[in-house]
């Protein structure tokens, strides 16, 4: 292959003039940051100051703007310990959809200190756990709450089991992350702590996992008025026979309708427990196949029928 080289008196006089000027931009951009970092790193106390100050601006007037444009109202501190908590919302998903279905806490020693929630899969418990837990959170952080309105006492922490997510890395099933947490808020829980407790002991044998759930909620009855705040939420629908009796623990589920034998989940609490968790009629409208869901129902019935026998 060959190459020839054109030239021309003019080529060569631009050449004189401009010469290579990429190179030279590039070594004043150089010369330039140079002299900006140098500047920095002198003043890199300074600097480090203003970036923290701009960042508290910037999430207060996020949090200020927010607390606007969705009508946030300002909670209210007592001495008294309780958390009551009216027509509140998930933060998140309050902004996001429009249909949210606000609903209510009372935590004291009037209306019990343990609230346990049994109700189906995607009826509600979990969305309604993280949302009180939120609403003290921005509460304590000095921002308004979605709620109509919020008394409560300042809480020393917040604890939680709510979602165990394996890591290879740590050497641990998610079973035993789960003891881990729930070990963490038994040793440092105190009468101002919020506890909150999602489906503890689903990742061993039902009556292991039931057995251990009972120990750690009467490990917090027995404190009696100094009682934590505890939000359970369980499929362990007959734990209340193995709970200390106790005005300190109520027991709440989620509102359904049964329409053309499918139940539609209201997502308004109430108190009871739950009859039954739904589980092939979520697994339907999840899209499990009939066929499935035909033998897990004859199934179902064969070990109704054999407990049935034994009890």
């Amino acid at each position: 292959m060959l190459f020839a080289k054109i030239g021309s008196s003019s080529i060569a006089e631009l050449d004189v003039m401009i010469g290579d000027t990429y190179p030279e931009i590039r070594a004043h951009e150089t010369k330039i940051m140079m002299r900006l970092v140098d500047v920095i790193v002198q003043n890199a106390s300074a600097v480090s100051v203003l970036i923290d100050n701009c960042a508290e601006l910037d999430c207060l007037i996020a949090i200020s703007k927010v607390c606007k444009e969705y009508g946030f109202v300002r909670p209210v501190f007592t001495n008294n310990r309780v958390v009551k908590i009216k027509q509140g919302k998930h933060p998140l998903h309050a902004i996001n959809s429009d249909n949210f279905v606000p609903n209510d806490i009372s935590s004291s020693l009037e209306d019990g200190f343990v609230k346990i929630l049994t109700g189906a899969n995607s009826c509600g418990k979990s969305v309604y756990m993280k949302q009180v837990a939120l609403i003290c959170y921005l509460a304590h952080i000095g921002s308004f709450v979605p709620a109509e309105s919020a008394v409560l006492s300042p809480l020393a922490r917040v604890r939680t089991r709510v979602q165990s997510t394996e890591c290879v890395a740590a050497h641990m099933s998610a079973f035993l992350i789960d003891l881990r947490q729930m070990s963490s808020a038994l040793q440092e829980f105190s009468s101002d702590s919020l506890i909150l407790i999602d489906e503890f002991g689903k990742g061993t044998s039902e009556v292991d996992g039931l057995a251990l759930l009972a120990a750690c909620l009467n490990h917090f009855l027995f404190q009696g008025a100094k009682c934590p705040h505890v939000l359970v939420s369980t499929h362990f629908l007959n734990i209340k026979e193995f709970l200390l009796k106790t005005p300190l623990v109520r027991f709440q589920t989620f509102e359904h309708v049964m329409q053309d034998g499918e139940p539609v989940f209201l997502f308004r609490l109430t108190e009871g427990t739950a009859e039954r968790s739904f589980a092939l009629e979520v697994a339907a409208a999840s899209g499990l196949d009939s066929r499935l869901l035909r033998r897990a129902s004859e199934v179902q019935q064969c070990i109704k029928v054999i407990l049935t026998n034994i009890l």
